[in-house]
């Protein structure tokens, strides 16, 4: 394939990946359409031949992905197997508010966190 088709592809799954996450309504439902979003920037660094930068974010991303489905379970669990956003709304965990916080951080590459390390690895 050509370098522009693939970080085409990639470019469209990271998009399209971030969109259907917006318009989720479960926990693990988000998170799952999030790591989409990531394997398109991951195919977006193969396309640009920048190999190990998508192995780096690979690792990276298993890390606070985990991180997210680990608090995300605690939050199900503590509040009685329920999952869905708008139900959940009103109720405070602190604790596990202050994971979430920082896993989304790490997802989304804010700076002085592992995913914004290795975002600038991929755009290398």
């Amino acid at each position: 394939m050509h370098v522009s088709t693939i970080c085409s592809i990639g470019c469209f799954t990271s998009l399209f990946g971030g969109i259907m996450a917006v318009f989720q309504s479960h926990m693990k439902r988000i998170i799952a359409y999030s790591t989409t979003s990531q394997l398109g920037y991951m195919m977006f660094s193969c396309g640009l031949t920048n190999y190990f930068g998508a192995t780096f974010h690979l690792f990276v991303h298993a890390f606070f992905k985990s991180f997210l489905f680990l608090t995300a379970g605690f939050i199900i669990h503590s509040m009685i197997n329920e999952s869905h956003i708008l139900k959940l709304a009103g109720s405070v965990i602190p604790l596990s508010s202050n994971f979430i916080l920082i896993g989304s951080l790490s997802l989304i590459g804010w700076s002085n966190v592992s995913g914004s390390y290795s975002k600038e690895y991929i755009l290398c």
